[in-house]
């Protein structure tokens, strides 16, 4: 089984690159072909609203697009995980999904009134998790990233499970993998009356955060 990673950090070492580790670490325990993505490291141009792709299911410009697409056609899982920026994904991750849509998708809407999205890829039953970390302490931050997500793939699953993981609170940059210095500093900067028991919760909250992400990649992989 082969599993393909979109991560739409920007940045290498981040909580959602850490967390998409983990669900990988879950699926190759498993005995799955893993691959990661990091979308920052691409060239993806942005869309020229040309709509050629919604007719034809391909783009003419020539960038990264199209090995995605295939990595994707290829994939039995994909996991796909975005820091949430403004309650929604980051604009490198947002560029890459606007031009997938038309490119894996062909929309009909021949009926009036009725929208039907069918994929164009390989019709094999593809599992799928979605994450988003979110620095906001609020578990609806993380929901128009999800959304967002979940409508780009849910057409190509032909049958596979989509499953969803929010992580929140996480502001600093790997703060979901620190040890207790590191989050003690953190703790001491927000002038919290007992710094101790906030870091005592944190790290509680970090380990059940990678213990998700490791078991959604177990979970992604069974037959």
């Amino acid at each position: 089984m082969y599993v393909l990673a979109l991560v739409g950090s920007p940045r290498q070492g981040g909580n959602t690159d850490i967390l998409v580790d983990r669900v990988l670490k879950g699926c190759a325990d498993k005995d799955a072909r893993v691959e990661k993505v990091l979308i920052g490291d691409l060239h993806i141009l942005p869309c020229t609203g040309c709509m050629e792709c919604r007719q034809t299911g391909k783009c003419e410009q020539e960038d990264d697009l199209h090995a995605v697409v295939q990595k994707v056609e290829q994939a039995d899982a994909v996991v796909a995980g975005a820091p949430v920026y403004g309650n929604h994904l980051p604009g490198q991750f947002k560029v890459l999904f606007d031009r997938l849509v038309g490119v894996m998708h062909r929309i009909d809407s021949s009926v009036p009134g009725k929208l039907t999205v069918y994929s164009r890829l390989e019709p094999k039953k593809r599992n799928v998790a979605l994450i988003a970390v979110a620095g906001a302490p609020r578990e609806e931050s993380c929901e128009q990233t999800l959304n967002f997500m979940k409508r780009v793939f849910t057409p190509d699953t032909n049958g596979g499970e989509i499953r969803e993981m929010r992580a929140i609170g996480l502001s600093a940059k790997g703060q979901v993998a620190m040890g207790r210095e590191e989050l003690r500093e953190i703790a001491g900067r927000l002038r919290v009356p007992n710094t101790e028991e906030l870091v005592e919760r944190m790290l509680r909250r970090n380990q059940a955060y990678l213990e998700e992400a490791y078991n959604m990649g177990r979970k992604l992989v069974e037959k």
